[in-house]
């Protein structure tokens, strides 16, 4: 049989079976986010609040640097008040134990649970087209089920900003200050890290 024989045999066939309708798309298999590629700074500190309320651990470290596109290490420098209670534990901190904490603190918040970031006060200095410092006061509100450690974090964080060679940029230093009276996101990491 000679295919031009057969064309009448087959197109009935693919009729039939419905090739050519389309289908329903299928679910994305990880999670949507709000993620923007961060190419101004002011956009790091939107993707930091989106990571928190959507408890985005993956993106929450991405608000950090990516050592295979930076140079520059991640540095924490704890409220001085928490740092002298809790002795070395902040020497050495690195995206390892920020990631830990983050996916535990995470983990432990139900599905409709408050969970968000605010900041206020916001200040911002720029230097030329490579460092950025942004200072603000900052509220963070985590609903956990973790018993003895407080749900809301107050205080002053200072982020020291720069581009990778992308030209993403990142938080490569952070300056967390407590107010008195008030939980520290300092003491949200030692009660996670430590």
């Amino acid at each position: 049989m000679t295919a031009r024989h057969l064309i009448p045999v087959l197109l009935p066939l693919c009729f039939a079976c419905d090739l050519f309708s389309t289908r329903d798309p299928e679910p994305p298999d990880t999670a949507q986010s709000n993620w923007i590629v961060p190419l101004t700074p002011e956009q790091v500190i939107l993707n930091l609040q989106n990571a928190v309320y959507e408890k985005n651990t993956e993106n929450y470290i991405r608000c950090l640097p990516d050592s295979s596109w930076n140079t520059a290490d991640f540095f924490f420098e704890p409220d001085p008040e928490v740092a002298a209670e809790y002795g070395g534990l902040f020497q050495g901190w690195s995206l390892i134990n920020e990631e830990a904490v983050m996916r535990q603190v995470f983990s432990l918040i139900p599905g409709g649970n408050t969970c968000y970031l605010l900041f206020s006060d916001e200040e911002w200095e720029l230097y030329g087209s490579d460092e950025a410092i942004y200072s603000a006061s900052y509220h963070l509100e985590l609903d956990h089920t973790q018993a003895g450690v407080d749900s809301v974090f107050e205080g002053l964080a200072v982020y020291y900003l720069s581009p990778d060679s992308r030209g993403e940029w990142s938080i490569y230093r952070w300056r967390d200050n407590g107010i008195s009276g008030r939980t520290s996101w300092s003491r949200l990491k030692a009660a996670f890290g430590g």
